[in-house]
């Protein structure tokens, strides 16, 4: 295993701080940690700690909750202990001179494997999308592991051979990981550009969801995946709709809002075993309220909670 050094503690720490050495988490429990790295020119911000930093510094919940047992969803209805939901967070993994994609990604796969022989469950936030093939490759030991892709755009590319791992193909090499049964994506938008017949493929394919058709994510997941499916959920934040997220490089207009995302994850995480996930791409608002990150520390609270919190109460199906 690849030895884990760099990851350092963050100015805010999401549920309670734990250096890795000595990571005991409860079984099962979600465990944060923060991957900076961004290699894309169209991030606008110049540091790269945006993604993390800011989402972190969005999470107030269990500041807000400290002394309290319980918390109310009024979305959701549900009462939840506040105890069942403390994650524990190992830090961000520091840049140092590991600032290419393949010996940082190693570091994030040493992270995971780390998190999982512990007993728990991996929650990444980014940062490039890039690294979820390392974090998806960690989790070989679990067994199979169905991907729920979340995006705008598809992460894939249709041309031969594959182009080196960067954000804009991470998908196609998710799917080719050993342990991966498939993939599902949803909330795409993005024109894709191809061969007519690989484009026509890729669009006619059916395990995808284009935004529009976001609000049948559920069924579609439930003709395909096992109900005993383990999932890892990876999300893009640049589904959301740029309208109430710019704090991201690739905006793409016709997105989804905040209480269709969160839902959305509050739903796959009650029905499935979730054990594993990421939220990436945010980059720093420096200069304004970073309505992405505020939206991330939903999704959050939604995967913390197993689904107890955010589902939409009394939805019809």
């Amino acid at each position: 295993m690849t030895r884990i050094d760099g990851l350092v503690r963050p100015v805010q720490s999401i549920g309670t701080y734990q250096e890795i050495a000595a990571l005991a988490p409860p079984s099962n429990r979600w465990v944060v940690f923060g991957c900076p790295l961004s290699l894309d020119a169209l991030h606008a911000d110049s540091t790269p700690y945006g993604g993390p930093e800011s989402i972190r510094g969005a999470f107030p919940y269990f500041e807000a909750a400290r002394g309290a047992e319980v918390m109310g969803d009024w979305e959701s209805g549900n009462i939840v202990p506040i105890r069942e939901m403390v994650p524990a967070d190992v830090g961000d993994l520091e840049l140092g001179d590991r600032a290419d994609l393949e010996s940082y990604g190693a570091s994030v796969n040493a992270v995971v494997q780390t998190i999982t022989e512990r007993g728990g469950r991996p929650l990444m936030l980014g940062g490039e999308h890039s690294l979820t093939r390392f974090s998806v490759d960690a989790l070989a030991s679990i067994g199979s592991v169905w991907v729920v892709h979340l995006d705008a755009h598809s992460d894939v590319e249709i041309a031969e051979p594959l182009s080196p791992l960067t954000n804009g193909n991470v998908m196609s090499y998710v799917e080719q990981l050993s342990n991966v049964a498939g993939v599902v994506h949803a909330g795409v938008r993005e024109y894709e550009f191809g061969s007519q017949e690989a484009v026509v493929d890729l669009l006619r394919g059916d395990a995808w969801l284009s935004s529009s058709r976001f609000g049948q994510l559920g069924s579609a997941l439930s003709k395909r995946l096992p109900p005993d499916a383990k999932v890892y959920l990876s999300i893009d934040i640049d589904v959301l709709d740029p309208g109430v997220n710019p704090n991201i490089a690739w905006p793409s207009a016709g997105g989804i809002s905040v209480r269709e995302l969160v839902s959305a994850v509050a739903d796959i995480a009650a029905t499935y075993e979730v054990i594993g996930a990421d939220i990436v791409e945010l980059t720093a608002a420096p200069h304004t309220m970073n309505l992405g990150a505020i939206a991330a520390s939903r999704l959050i609270m939604a995967l913390l909670s197993d689904g107890r919190v955010g589902a939409q109460h009394g939805k019809e199906d």
